[in-house]
């Protein structure tokens, strides 16, 4: 059930009306004042935003939120003065935030060509570490024993679980996990320089 929409005592009487049908859910009442109002309220929106789309949007916004909150709706003076009241507002909010938003887009054009420089390096750089990394991972199972370094190169290279590995080394389950737990050890101690 919708309340009353209090309204000061010097809004017209057929303004009064519609406002309380506004409050009541009546949609012709709100469809009235859009045909009365919303072209006015673009063209003042549009004066505050510089840009008609956005005084549309601006506009819509306002009428959908009169509608949305049409019983809590409290016009103390007249309906045309709460609507370019809340147009105004919201268009000055809706500058604001589209100047912040170029700022920021700007800030972030100049910012990515800087970063850009800084990461074409830093990539590099990490690009050959990885390869130094991987060269001497290379290097240090190379240097394994030889059951150790079978088993965990089917480990390392191709991905083999340890079942897989056993399978094709002819020996049991647990003999792959010795091989690679040694392995393992071998291979941090050999490693350990490059951190």
């Amino acid at each position: 059930m919708s309340l009353p929409v209090p309204r000061h005592s010097s809004a017209p009487s057929d303004e009064a009306r519609l406002i309380e049908r506004l409050g009541a859910g009546d949609e012709a009442a709100l469809d009235t004042i859009v045909r009365a109002h919303s072209a006015a309220l673009v063209a003042y929106a549009t004066i505050i935003t510089g840009s008609n789309e956005s005084a549309e949007e601006v506009v819509q916004d306002v009428l959908f939120e009169i509608w949305r909150r049409r019983d809590q709706l409290i016009i103390t003076a007249s309906l045309r003065l709460y609507l370019y009241g809340a147009v105004r507002n919201r268009a000055i909010n809706a500058s604001q935030r589209a100047r912040r938003r170029r700022r920021l887009q700007e800030t972030a054009e100049r910012e990515a060509v800087t970063q850009a420089d800084i990461e074409r390096p830093i990539e590099g750089e990490m690009r050959v570490r990885a390869e130094e990394i991987d060269a001497a991972v290379r290097r240090a199972i190379d240097l394994l024993p030889s059951r150790c370094r079978a088993a965990y190169a089917y480990r390392w290279y191709h991905g083999l679980t340890y079942a897989e590995i056993a399978d094709r080394l002819g020996i049991a389950v647990k003999t792959v996990e010795g091989q690679i737990t040694a392995a393992l050890k071998v291979l941090r101690k050999r490693l350990a320089r490059m951190r």
